[in-house]
C-alpha cells in the first residue's frame, strides 16, 4: 500500500501536475503594483495630515515622494529638469496629475535638486527668492 503512494507521488512530481509556478515577470509586476499601491496610500494620509495642520508642502505620487518647506533662499541655478505644479492638494488624488501642492500657486516651476545625497524641491516664487523643500521617500518604507 506504502508502495502504491510512493510510486502516485513520483508520478504526479514527475509529470508536472505539481504546483503551476506563476511567470516570474507577471509576480514582479503585481509585487511592484502593490507597493506602488501601498505607497500611494501612504502618501495621501501624509498630505491629508499636513493639510490638516495647515503646513507647506508637494507631494509626488508617481515618484513617491513627499516634500515640506524648509526655507527661503535667494535664488540659485539649478540645472534639473523643472515641472509645474499642476494642482492645489485638497485631500485626494486625480488621474494624470503629477504634481500637487498646498501652499504654491498652480504652474510654479518647480526644480530638483539632490544636495549631499538628500533631495530637496526648490520652488521659484515671485519675490526672487526660492521656496525649499526637503524631501521624503515612501516607497520602499
Amino acid at each position: 500500500m506504502l508502495r502504491k503512494y510512493i510510486v502516485l507521488a513520483s508520478l504526479l512530481v514527475f509529470s508536472g501536475c505539481g504546483v503551476v509556478a506563476e511567470d516570474p515577470k507577471a509576480q514582479g509586476a503585481r509585487q511592484i503594483e502593490k507597493m506602488e499601491k501601498a505607497a500611494i496610500k501612504k502618501i495621501l494620509k501624509e498630505g491629508q495630515k499636513l493639510l490638516k495642520e495647515d503646513k507647506d508642502f508637494i507631494l509626488e505620487p508617481a515618484s513617491g515622494k513627499v516634500c515640506k518647506f524648509e526655507r527661503e533662499e535667494n535664488r540659485i541655478d539649478k540645472n534639473e529638469l523643472d515641472r509645474k505644479i499642476q494642482k492645489k492638494f485638497q485631500g485626494e488624488f486625480y488621474k494624470n496629475i503629477d504634481l500637487y501642492a498646498s501652499k504654491l500657486p498652480i504652474d510654479t516651476q518647480v526644480f530638483h535638486v539632490n544636495e549631499d545625497g538628500t533631495d530637496f524641491l526648490y520652488a521659484e516664487v515671485s519675490n526672487g527668492k526660492d521656496r525649499i523643500y526637503s524631501c521624503e521617500y515612501f516607497y520602499g518604507n
